[in-house]
């Protein structure tokens, strides 16, 4: 399931830069602990799994029984393969011992142990729509894990495959990007209030809503809003529901600072490469064009190197559970 083209953020260094510098510093710490509270976990899947953060992270903070498997999932075949470079470093600089093996279909089928305690990992190149036909993936899930994947997808077309492998009583823990107006601060010298609000609205349109994601209103990404109401409606309990950000200056680590740069980069990018018509058609309502998108992208880049640029992101954690026995599939 190869793709010939690849969104911003599936781009191989951008998600190990990303996810390594901003995930560890804005998941909710409330729900969090709620997730650790439940462990250790028999078997976890890890949607959109991408470079493997958040499957480490599992294994480091013992969210995982020993013995037990973890199954990521991500349609960026490439990602999937990189990814080897990542466990492997994060191994020798954890002291675990992995053992890569093939097995069925799997792009990387590995065990990791150190010590008394292993697991086994497997990775799928599959569509999280697609999930129910991989036999091999299975079922019985204890916890579900899908970092910034409901945003991209048809939100209920998705989550229905997925409480379809989940067990009774099982976790889904959703962290959710972009929940409202992206903002990159100060304004650019030459650009409006309204002008930057444009660019702000055409980047949550093109490079986020566009991402097939189901039921968001134009300009904002709201899936956080959206998807514990679809949740609910399926007969999901709400654990909870928290607010978390995403702020980059200039005091920030620096791979949070190279995370940024590249981007700004890809903003601009997509932004001037977005030419189908309906894409052209946002930009000419929104008074786009690429002369502005080069104007905001030199000034941001520079106001941030400068250390007087900000980048601000609201998101939002949901945790949701599968109530025992009772389940709406309509």
């Amino acid at each position: 399931m190869k793709q010939t083209k690849k969104a911003f953020y599936q781009v191989n260094e951008y998600l190990s830069l990303w996810k390594k510098a901003l995930d560890d510093n804005v998941l909710n710490e409330n729900l969090k602990q709620k997730v650790k509270n439940a462990s250790p976990y028999t078997k976890i899947l890890d949607l959109g799994t991408g470079s493997g953060t958040q499957i480490r992270r599992n294994i480091d903070e013992n969210l995982i029984a020993n013995n037990g498997l973890i199954i990521g999932v991500d349609v960026n075949y490439d990602g999937l393969l990189s990814s080897k470079h990542d466990y492997e470093l994060w191994a020798k600089e954890n002291d675990y011992e992995l053992i890569f093996t093939k097995c069925d279909s799997a792009v990387l089928n590995f065990k990791v142990s150190k010590n008394d305690f292993s697991c086994l990992i497997k990775l799928y190149n599959v569509s999280v729509y697609d999930l129910k036909s991989y036999r091999s993936i299975g079922q019985n899930f204890d916890l579900v894990n899908a970092l910034s994947l409901f945003e991209h997808t048809d939100i209920e077309k998705s989550i229905k495959v997925v409480k379809n492998l989940m067990n009774d009583g099982a976790y889904l823990y959703a962290p959710i990007n972009y929940n409202g107006i992206t903002q990159v601060r100060p304004l650019a010298d030459d650009l409006s209030e309204q002008q930057d609000n444009n660019l702000m609205e055409l980047f949550n349109e093109i490079l986020i809503n566009t991402q097939n994601v189901g039921g968001v209103d134009y300009g904002q990404s709201l899936c956080g809003d959206i998807l514990p109401k679809i949740a609910k409606g399926l007969g999901f309990t709400i654990i909870g529901i928290e607010d978390s950000n995403w702020l980059i200056t200039n005091k920030s680590s620096n791979y949070q600072k190279n995370a940024y740069e590249m981007f700004l980069n890809a903003i601009k990018t997509e932004l001037i490469s977005a030419n189908n018509n309906e894409q052209l058609k946002i930009k000419q309502k929104l008074e786009i064009n690429c002369e502005l998108i080069e104007s905001w992208y030199r000034s941001a880049l520079k106001n941030f190197k400068s250390g007087v640029g900000t980048f601000f992101c609201t998101n939002k954690d949901i945790l949701i559970q599968k109530k025992l026995g009772v389940f709406n599939d309509n």
